[in-house]
């Protein structure tokens, strides 16, 4: 089965290459934030995204676990199994968040980029959350159980509890130190 395929890990890497790149190639005074525009395109790009991964289906492991019979939530990917729909909750999540987010950057005119770390911690967080409805953490799914597990957590369960706390931090900073 396929393994280690996660939009998260090219939203975390972008964003460490984007203030790498302010670092070597900008002056201090020259290192503007611009994260906050790009909440929005960032949760229409990962709904988008996530719509593959519903019509995919069982192939590529994104599905969700199984789930009782009268949820009204049940999907069936065309093996017999109603499942929790990860992708469109997903989707409506992102969409959701993103919305709030960028209302409330255009309400305040926040040119921080705080917002964009909150959108940031927000999906790490949901992502721990929602990994839990998916393999390796349903038994109905045993050709999807090869996916490591480590102190009760999928590697992509820790890596978006790492960029969550990352993301904490940045707030913070932010948030008590605004001109450093």
């Amino acid at each position: 089965p396929p393994v280690g395929k996660s939009i998260l890990g090219g939203i975390v890497f972008g964003i460490i290459g984007v203030e790498l790149g302010k670092l070597i190639f900008l002056k201090k005074q020259d290192r503007v934030s611009t994260g906050n525009k790009w909440i929005l395109p960032l949760a229409i790009g990962t709904a988008i995204g996530r719509i593959g991964c519903q019509i995919c289906g069982l192939p590529d492991g994104t599905f969700g676990s199984a789930v009782p019979s009268w949820m009204p939530l049940a999907w069936d990917y065309g093996d017999g199994i109603a499942r929790y729909p990860v992708a469109l909750m997903e989707i409506l999540f992102v969409l959701t968040v993103g919305c709030i987010l960028h209302n409330r950057v255009l309400k305040t005119n926040d040119k921080s980029g705080i917002y964009f770390n909150y959108y940031i911690f927000l999906y790490c967080a949901w992502r721990v959350f929602i990994e839990f409805f998916k393999p390796p953490f349903d038994s109905s799914a045993t050709s999807f159980n090869t996916i490591s597990i480590y102190w009760g957590l999928t590697g992509l369960q820790w890596f978006a509890l790492v960029s969550a706390v990352w993301m904490l931090i940045r707030i913070a900073k932010q948030r008590f130190h605004p001109h450093k």
